[in-house]
C-alpha cells in the first residue's frame, strides 16, 4: 500500500524503515515500537549525551525522513492493566457503553472531521472489517 497519510508501526527496526514506502510525502510514520529519536529525548529533558545517542541510533530514520518528506514521531506509550480492562469492557458492551456511533473505516473521514468540531459527546469506534484488515 503507498501514499497512506499516517502509517503506524508497532515493530521498530527493518519494518519501521519499510513504514516510509506506504507514507505520501507530507504524511507521517508513528512508532511504538521503534528507539526513540533524539527529537523525543529532548522533548522528555533527557541528558544531553543520551540525545547525542539516541541521535546516532536513529539516523537511518532521521535521513528516511528527510528524504521521503515524511514526517516521523516516536510515540511512548505506558501499560497499564486497568486502561486495558476498561477498554475491553465497553468495546464488548458495544456504542452504549460510553462511546459514540460506531463507524465504518469508509466513514472515519467524516468521524475525525465531526470529532474536530468540538460537538462530539463521546468517543467515535471505527469498525475495520477484519477481511479488509486481513488483504
Amino acid at each position: 500500500m503507498k501514499d497512506c497519510d499516517i502509517v503506524f508501526d508497532t515493530q521498530g527496526g527493518e519494518i519501521l524503515e519499510r513504514c516510509f514506502q506506504s507514507a505520501k510525502r507530507g504524511g507521517i510514520v508513528v512508532t511504538v515500537g521503534g528507539v526513540p529519536d533524539a527529537k523525543y529525548a529532548r522533548a522528555m529533558r533527557l541528558n544531553p549525551l543520551v540525545v547525542l545517542v539516541l541521535g546516532f541510533m536513529t539516523r537511518r530514520i532521521t535521513r528516511l525522513s528527510r528524504e521521503t518528506g515524511v514526517r516521523f514521531e516516536y510515540l511512548f506509550m505506558r501499560a497499564r492493566a486497568n486502561s486495558f480492562q476498561r477498554s475491553a469492557r465497553c468495546a464488548s458492551r458495544g456504542p452504549s457503553s460510553g462511546t459514540g456511533p460506531n463507524v465504518s473505516f469508509e466513514q472515519a473521514k467524516e468521524a475525525f472531521a465531526y470529532s474536530e468540531t468540538g460537538r462530539a459527546i463521546r468517543k467515535v469506534v471505527i469498525e475495520i472489517d477484519k477481511a479488509r484488515g486481513a488483504a
